[in-house]
Formats: structure tokens, sequence, C-alpha cells
């Protein structure tokens, strides 16, 4: 009976670019095998990686207003997304999005007083406002509306260090 290679080899092959189907046929294993393994890895692919960043906002974000702006694709939104895969290490990210992850990243540490807000009702919808006590380390502000996640989640949130002004992720 075939069998999956060691963590760290798997890992080696993942972050290479081969794909579950492509490792799965060498190691003659399903597909399945390979997925799961690398779930428990904590690596994620980037449609998965994008899709579970994007559940992590914890604002409703306008999408669709008959004639009037909406804010999925604000500036600041796509920003902080890029941000956030960065920190969990999402491999695929384009030079432009290390790019403006670093831009980011230096905006957050040139304005430390400051968090992004999200105004559903505002023409612009994203805003930087001043930090409160409530906000603490976070680089945004949590909506009161919206249960607190996992301190994991919210570490995902916290303010950079000044090391990751390059775009790096901590």
């Amino acid at each position: 009976m075939a069998k999956l290679p060691e963590n760290s080899v798997l890992k080696k092959l993942i972050l290479k670019g081969f794909s579950d189907d492509e490792i799965a046929a060498t190691y003659e294993v399903s597909r399945q095998a390979v997925c799961d393994r690398r779930i428990l890895l904590g690596i994620r692919r980037k449609a998965e990686l994008t899709t579970y960043v994007g559940s992590l906002i914890p604002w409703s974000v306008k999408t669709l207003q008959y004639g009037k702006g909406t804010h999925h694709t604000a500036h600041a939104l796509e920003s902080l997304k890029l941000f956030l895969r960065s920190r969990l290490d999402d491999e695929s990210l384009s030079q432009r999005q290390k790019d403006n992850v670093a831009r980011f990243n230096r905006r957050l540490l040139k304005y430390p007083s400051l968090v992004l807000d999200y105004d559903r009702e505002s023409e612009k919808g994203f805003k930087w406002v001043d930090r409160q006590p409530a906000d603490g380390g976070s680089i945004i502000r949590w909506p009161a509306e919206v249960e607190t996640p996992s301190a994991e989640v919210l570490d995902l949130f916290k303010m950079p260090d000044p090391s990751e002004s390059d775009g790096s992720s901590s």
C-alpha cells in the first residue's frame, strides 16, 4: 500500500507548486489523502486561502447597490485582505500584491494611532479613525455587533512589527 511522504517532504512539494493531483499520482494515493494532510499541515491553496481571508472580514460590506457605489472593491479592503493573506504566509501573492502589502504595512506603522473602520452607509465605506482603548493592538475597529473571534484570528489583525514593513509576514 502506497503512502504519503514525511510532512517536511510533502510541504516542500506543495511549496514548489505541485498540485494535490500530481502528488497523489506520484505517491499512488488519493487526491483527498493529499488534501487532508495538507490541511493538517495548515497549508491552504490560493482559492481556499482567499475564501478563508474573506470570511475573516468582520463587516457586512456593501456589494450591490442599484446605481450607487459599492465598497467590496475599495482599496483599503483589498489591502487588508492582502495583508491577512501575507500574515497567513500565502506564497501565491504576486509582486504587485506584495508591494501593496508593504505599502499597507508602512501606512500602519506611520500612523499607529489610527485603525481601519467601515461604515456601510457612507459613500466611501472605509475610513481611518482614531484608535480607541477598545481597539487594543488591532489594525481595525472590530464591530460591536460581531462576535469576537478566537485569539488566533485576532492575532492576524494585530499591528505589524517594524520588521514587517518590507511586506514579509510575521
